[in-house]
């Protein structure tokens, strides 16, 4: 019951938290936010995992003989699940690549990656854990999890924690790889051939469908927001084009007479 209440509380903070950064959009306060919401979340799963208690002397023994490796463990768990993730964008975006093909009256195109990277990411997340448990379950043997998870800074069964982070990463993963290989955008003569990641199927948009093109300029880079007649908005925060986004932007504004509003 009391795990219950103190899910419930976790869950009410981070909405309140959340809905406080909706109406501030403060830089500072969604890292603090962020950074609040990893302490109360390991101080929780500290009290709800502990570990297995151990001898004083049974764990000096440990320690003696795991003490060196911890850190050089941990960093190299880290190290994997970048590079884990790296080399699964690299085959996502290959994939994606190889089958996207232009027509010869595409004049610019756009093929995102940046969802196919999260992915990449979120299954690293959620299966290098795995892989790293068995590679040190060969090398120490399954004692070292026993001293590792008493250390004065883990103080917690992290395999129990972990596999919920597996589960969840891996399920959240499924729907952005979805929209990371759909996401795509070309721009003909007649018109635009877009797909957001959230439709099963490309949309067409002639000239006279745009009604509105606004620029914004963002912390890390300019985007364009492009409206639809049918109320549909076009987020360009997210494309990777053939060529130079401005170019893109000024020739969508010439064709479709709508002036880029600042």
């Amino acid at each position: 019951m009391k795990a219950h209440n103190g899910l419930k509380l976790i869950a009410f903070i981070i909405l309140a938290g959340l809905l406080v950064i909706t109406a501030f959009a403060n830089t500072a306060l969604i890292y603090s936010f962020i950074l609040f919401c990893v302490f109360a979340s390991l101080h929780y799963l500290r009290r709800q995992f502990k570990p297995e208690k151990i001898s004083a002397k049974e764990f000096a023994e440990l320690e003696e003989k795991f003490e060196k490796y911890t850190k050089w463990i941990d960093l190299a768990s880290i190290v994997f699940v970048l590079i884990e993730a790296s080399i699964i964008y690299f085959i996502f975006s290959s994939i994606k690549d190889s089958f996207f093909t232009l027509p010869a009256t595409v004049l610019f195109a756009s093929n995102p990656q940046g969802e196919l990277f999260l992915a990449g990411f979120l299954i690293a997340l959620g299966t290098s854990g795995w892989i790293i448990e068995f590679l040190v379950n060969l090398v120490f043997g399954k004692k070292y999890w026993q001293y590792y998870y008493n250390t004065e800074y883990v103080k917690m069964q992290t395999r129990k924690v972990y596999h919920w982070i597996s589960i969840i990463s891996l399920i959240i993963a499924m729907p952005v790889l979805f929209i990371g290989f759909q996401s795509h955008a070309s721009i003909s003569s007649e018109g635009i051939y877009l797909n957001t990641g959230l439709d099963l199927e490309t949309k067409y948009y002639s000239w006279n469908e745009i009604q509105q093109i606004e620029k914004h300029s963002g912390q890390e880079q300019e985007f364009y927001v492009v409206r639809f007649e049918n109320g549909k908005k076009w987020n360009t925060s997210n494309e990777k084009w053939n060529q130079e986004q401005t170019i893109v932007m000024n020739y969508i504004s010439a064709r479709s007479q709508k002036m880029i509003k600042d």
